[in-house]
């Protein structure tokens, strides 16, 4: 169960930051288009860290199973 809430906020700050690169991208001022590569370096960096969670806690089960 914790690990659906975790998935479901996972996906929601993905959709919220999609959502500010498509707005970024259409902004002309140069504050917006910064704020627009900080989400697309979010929107890289986030699947690897799920990714590397994911695995860690597969070790961890392994480790505890007799």
């Amino acid at each position: 169960m914790k690990d659906l809430v975790r998935l479901a906020i996972y996906l929601s700050s993905t959709i919220a930051v999609i959502y500010l690169l498509i707005y970024a991208a259409d902004a002309s001022d140069t504050s917006t288009k910064t704020l627009g590569m900080l989400a697309i370096f979010a929107v890289v960096l986030a699947p690897v860290a799920i990714i590397i969670f994911i695995v860690k806690r597969k070790d961890k089960m392994a480790n505890k199973a007799p």
